[in-house]
This record gives structure tokens, sequence and C-alpha cells, in this order.
């Protein structure tokens, strides 16, 4: 149930426990309905002001404390306007439970669940015995149900996988698809073999090709994404091109008149 239909039905019983035709009836439907372990899924007090006027719901609770006040033996003194106080000062100590909570409280106190003090129904008894009492049976609750929550994400993550028979079929499918692609892309081990002696022999190849033969090999190599054979014809083709320019500083060296008549 989503909390904003939570929240409504929350205003409905209010509305009608501010009816007199129809408060007696709401209160014994809504009470029936009651525990503590779904009043802590119920909309807060604090929220309900938001949308209903604080009147009313001091107004219900009034209704639904002089109700209560009825099964006690000494309780004689319970008019309206001690119910009114004692109403108003129950909503601020409540305000951030729930109004729910405040009457299943009242209930309890009726069924005599949470204590006595000899019959009597007043505001010390109310707010010294009845309210600690009930709240500490919600805390103890909502420990509880953390604890159960705890002990279930334990359980799942302890708890093997389990996956259905359809989904475990696409499954194997898919892994059967993938290794068919890893065969189709894996390189044989035969020819890696055979790369590694072509590369280790590839030095003194290169020697026999010619400067445009082993330019064209450089182009492929890079092409190819061949790295170790493309710093192999790169690395001879370095060496050629400093071995001219050695050859020709050697030869202006050995040719000084002809260097002059160059530079003239």
């Amino acid at each position: 149930m989503s909390n904003l239909i939570k929240h409504k039905q929350t205003i409905h019983s209010i509305e009608c426990l501010n009816k007199e035709t129809e408060a007696a009836m709401e209160l014994v439907l809504l009470e029936s309905d009651l525990t503590v372990r779904k009043c802590m899924d119920t909309t807060l007090v604090i929220n309900i002001e938001k949308a209903i006027h604080k009147k009313q719901i001091i107004s219900a609770v009034r209704f639904a404390i002089i109700n209560c006040s009825k099964v006690f033996k000494f309780s004689e003194k319970m008019d309206i306007e001690t119910a009114t106080f004692m109403a108003a000062d129950l909503v601020d100590v409540f305000k951030y439970e729930s109004f729910e909570d405040i009457i299943l409280m009242l209930k309890m106190a009726r069924q005599g669940k949470l204590g006595s003090n000899k019959g009597r129904f007043d505001n010390d008894t109310l707010f010294n015995i009845f309210v600690p009492t009930y709240l500490d049976m919600k805390a103890e609750e909502r420990e509880k149900e953390k604890q159960n929550e705890k002990a279930e994400l334990k359980r799942r993550e302890e708890q093997p996988y389990k996956i259905s028979p359809e989904n475990k079929k696409k499954l194997d499918e898919l892994i059967e698809r993938l290794d068919k692609k890893k065969e189709k892309t894996e390189v044989p081990s035969s020819v890696l073999s055979n790369h590694q002696i072509f590369i280790s022999r590839l030095p003194e190849l290169c020697k026999n090709l010619s400067d445009k033969e082993l330019k064209e090999q450089i182009q492929k190599a890079q092409s190819y994404k061949l790295s170790d054979a493309y710093e192999i014809y790169k690395t001879e083709l370095e060496k050629r091109n400093e071995h001219k320019k050695t050859l020709s500083e050697k030869r202006k060296v050995g040719n000084p008149t002809k260097s002059r008549k160059q530079s003239d």
C-alpha cells in the first residue's frame, strides 16, 4: 500500500471520528485492524497536520480518550474539557509517531495490556504508565523488525543463486556462442611460433631489401599493427640513413675544392 493511500485513510478516520453518528463504529473498525507492526507503516502525526487542521486531530483523539475512560472504575471526572487537554498533550507527545499509534495504545490500555493504576484513568496514568509502556513495546517491535531484516538479508546472501531452466538454457547458449567466437578469433599456437621465428630472423632478412622495399614493409607493418616488425624495419632504415649521411660527410672532407665550389 502506497504512502498516499495510507495518508488518505488516516485523514478519513479522523474525519469520521469527528462525526457523532459514525464515530463509535469507525473507532471499532479502526481498532480491530491495528497492530504495533502495522502502526510502524502509517503516517506520522506531524505529516498529517500538514493536510488536516490540528483541531480535528485533537477532537478525534478526545473521542477515543472519552470512549476508553468509560471502562475504568475511577474516571468520573473525565469531562470534555479534561479530555480535550489530554488529547492535545497526547498529540504533541506522539508528534513523531502516528495517529493509529494513539488509537491502538488506548485500546490496549482499555484491555489492561499496558499495566494499571488501581482502575484509574487520568493524566498521570496516561502519561506515566500507558504511554511509556506502549512506546517501549513499539521500540522492541522496531528492533525485532530490524533483526528480521538482517537475518533475511544474510539468508539471501548465503543462499545459492537459483536460475530458472529457461534462463539456464539461454545462458548455456550464450556461453556456447562466446566459445565459438573465441575459437575463431584465437591465433593458433603454431602461427605464434612461426611469427616468433620470423621476427628473430627479420633483422638479417631486411638487410637484403632495397630502400623502396623496406619503406613498403614499414607501411604494411604499421597498417597491420605489427609493432615488433615495424620497429625492426624502422631501425634498419634509420641505420641506412645514418650510414648515407656519414659517407656524404666523408666525401666532403676528402674533396674540399668541390665543397667550396658547391658552396660558391
